[in-house]
């Protein structure tokens, strides 16, 4: 029987040793503005897999995911979550930023973007392929697109365009495979292309 016991424990220590592990793997949850004060700020604290989670309110902030794998959701939704330009309506920078090979892990979801003024307000390049998912775009101008992939495969589901002033379109694919699929387009001055 004591072998039998000595095999016991043995393979009791392999599982133990392995739970710890897998503990340690998990993705950690940023949450904002409670554990940092700015959704780029959680961002730049973030290791890949984590999630940047955003309470209600308004963010007037860019955004750059920095290359890396990160989730950043609201924990309520679209309609009491907004990012909103710190340009206002003047013309400025884009909102959100995806480069340096974001992964399809890297995804935005559950924000209404609803005030800013660019030539792209969200812009995918350098093979970036990130999710977006669940926002609302609305009440934008845009000198050429919302949305602009460069050299990226995104995936961009589930979105609502309102009533945005685009010069060339909503969701604009320069170079690269974007997958468009399941998107609400409502008023706009033009769709996609």
């Amino acid at each position: 029987f004591s072998s039998c016991e000595d095999n016991i424990m043995g393979i009791s220590k392999v599982i133990l040793g392995i739970l710890i592990l897998s503990a340690s793997l998990t993705a950690a949850t940023l949450n904002v503005p409670e554990d940092y004060p700015t959704i780029q700020s959680a961002i730049n604290a973030s290791e890949t897999g984590d999630i940047v989670l955003v309470a209600p309110g308004v963010y007037t902030e860019r955004l750059d995911f920095l290359g890396k794998s990160v989730k950043v959701h609201s924990s309520n939704g679209s309609q009491t979550t907004f990012l909103r330009s710190p340009d206002g309506d003047s013309f400025g920078q884009p909102i959100v930023v995806f480069y340096a090979n974001s992964p399809t892990t890297s995804e935005l979801k559950g924000f209404t973007i609803d005030r800013g003024n660019s030539n792209h307000l969200i812009r995918i390049y350098n093979n970036s392929s990130p999710t977006i998912r669940e926002n609302v775009f609305r009440n934008l101008t845009a000198s050429n697109t919302v949305i602009l992939c460069e050299l990226g495969s995104p995936l961009i589901t589930q979105n609502v365009f309102a009533s945005n002033t685009v010069g060339n379109a909503c969701v604009g694919i320069g170079a690269g495979n974007a997958t468009i699929l399941n998107n609400t387009f409502d008023g706009n001055s033009r769709g996609f292309y």
